[in-house]
């Protein structure tokens, strides 16, 4: 690629090097990216997919997505010759509306989360050494301080955002 096509996009050019820099210290069967299917997620997947199109694909699975979110999902596995990898709790919606009440996701947003999303994501990762994410520090207060490589203490997991610099329009 010459210095000028560089130049018109230095922060993709970021986001191949960091994973490169991954792929070469770690073995490609301990990293694995994870997407919840929205525009940030698809570019990475396909940023990574001509990169190594051996790294494991990852989507949690909170038996409440929308039907649109597993079309997507079918087309991307259709398009890109892959299947994801689920991750999702043991308990369905029915126990747990037995165990918790009706709507936990309105009466305890911590526990219907801690639930569908941390606990699965939690043992899904026990396998791997590095998580890459689609995050941006722009979409959140709580992700302006992310860095490109950070370790993440309660996944146990080298966490890397290789989209951590680009804006909603690079996107």
């Amino acid at each position: 690629h010459s210095m000028k096509e560089k130049n018109k996009f230095p922060y993709l050019y970021e986001s191949i090097s960091v994973i490169q820099k991954v792929i070469q210290q770690f073995q490609v069967e301990k990293i694995i990216m994870g997407t919840g299917f929205g525009a940030p997620g698809v570019v990475l997947l396909d940023i990574l997919r001509k990169i190594n199109s051996d790294i494991k694909i990852f989507y949690i699975d909170t038996d409440l997505l929308f039907k649109e979110t597993y079309d997507l999902k079918d087309k991307l596995e259709e398009y890109y010759n892959l299947k994801f990898i689920r991750f999702s709790t043991q308990i369905s919606i029915e126990k747990q509306q037995e165990l918790h009440g009706d709507k936990l996701w309105k009466t305890n947003p911590n526990l219907c989360c801690n639930i569908r999303k941390v606990l699965p994501l939690k043992n899904g990762l026990k396998d791997f050494d590095v998580w890459i994410t689609g995050i941006r520090k722009f979409q959140t207060q709580m992700r302006k301080n992310s860095k490109i490589i950070e370790y993440n203490e309660p996944y146990n997991v080298t966490k890397v955002n290789p989209l951590i610099n680009w804006t909603h329009n690079q996107i």
